[in-house]
């Protein structure tokens, strides 16, 4: 009986010991995640120098889209102008047979006196192109690595002066029709992302105003647009962005304007925030909100999916990410505060 009694008060006491290091250890944990006001701060930044490469659909139903195109011009140029950035504007159509040359006057830059006039007059590329719309190989042909270039050898541009070695390449592809170049998109994604150079990649982009995924769209002063599948593709594999052509150019040019100048509108967060909890910037009105979030000491208010206005919450990237006409100018210093887990 002595001896039970022992291995059972033995027993007992291990127990007690294993239960009390797992309470210590939950302990520890708790200490772990403590909550912490925490302060990120971002200056932004936007492109030194930006190649930007119009290819432009010149078949028969494209007139009212380009004479939209150069009348919302504006929007576009304004933010480049904002910005700073060093700019070359060119235009080429998506008709192989003219090789790639740019349209009009030439490029744009920033010793242009009226910019949006000389757009408008460059984007007119004509409607009596290929009905074969072959952006891709355009592309490719206005930067010097068309059919008759080998890989290893010097891109030769038929466009002097035009691209610029250290540049970033924003390509733009409209067209109210799909692609019809030779060749999967993977291979144009290979061959524009190795333009620059090894581990340039991120120094060139394709965008895309095309027609909706599926079945495509219609705009009523505009007429229909096929499904531009190929080239939102290629946008989605190298960094761009689509926008729908029977979408408001206006807000479109924007959009891609902001993209082009390099501009960054999400702040990827340091910690995890806890989002039930509220802080309140200094002289604030309203109601608290789970950030205070500031450009060069102005308060920016949350914003809503359907504005234009604000910040929001991007929670699948721990981020604050700017609404297109809040986005920070460049060299501006962005300040968010938010409790977070330490």
């Amino acid at each position: 009986m002595t001896i039970s009694i022992q291995i059972k008060i033995k027993l007992f006491l291990i127990a007690n010991l294993t239960a009390t290091l797992i309470f210590s250890g939950g302990c520890a944990d708790d200490i772990l995640v403590q909550l912490g006001t925490r302060t990120d701060e971002y200056i932004q930044q936007a492109a030194a120098e930006i190649d930007i490469l119009w290819i432009v659909d010149n078949s028969n139903s494209m007139s009212e889209e380009q004479l939209g195109l150069g009348q919302s011009f504006q929007s576009f140029i304004d933010n480049l102008i904002e910005t700073g950035v060093d700019y070359h504007i060119g235009v080429v159509s998506t008709d192989i047979t003219e090789s790639g040359r740019l349209f009009g006057t030439g490029f744009i830059d920033g010793t242009v006196t009226d910019p949006q006039g000389n757009f408008l007059s460059n984007v007119q590329v004509g409607t009596f192109g290929s009905p074969i719309e072959r952006a891709f190989e355009t592309a490719a042909l206005a930067l010097g690595v068309g059919p008759s270039w080998s890989p290893g050898t010097t891109p030769t541009p038929p466009n002097s002066g035009f691209i610029r070695d250290e540049a970033s390449l924003f390509i733009i592809m409209v067209s109210d029709e799909d692609d019809k170049s030779f060749g999967p998109v993977g291979y144009y994604r290979r061959l524009f992302e190795h333009y620059k150079g090894p581990g340039n990649e991120a120094l060139i982009s394709v965008s895309a105003i095309a027609g909706d995924p599926g079945e495509g769209c219609f705009e009523p002063t505009r007429g229909s647009a096929q499904a531009g599948n190929r080239y939102i593709d290629l946008a989605s594999q190298t960094g761009g962005i689509y926008t729908s052509i029977c979408d408001d150019f206006s807000e479109s040019l924007k959009e891609l304007s902001i993209n082009a100048s390099g501009l960054q509108s999400q702040f990827e967060l340091s910690a995890a925030p806890n989002t039930k909890a509220t802080v309140r910037c200094s002289g604030a009105e309203g109601p608290a909100s789970s950030f205070c979030v500031m450009v060069d000491g102005q308060v920016i208010p949350e914003g809503t999916r359907n504005s234009r206005v604000g910040w929001l919450y991007i929670a699948n990237t721990n981020s604050i990410g700017f609404l297109s006409d809040s986005i920070p100018r460049p060299q501006a210093k962005i300040t968010i505060e938010y409790q977070g887990y330490n």
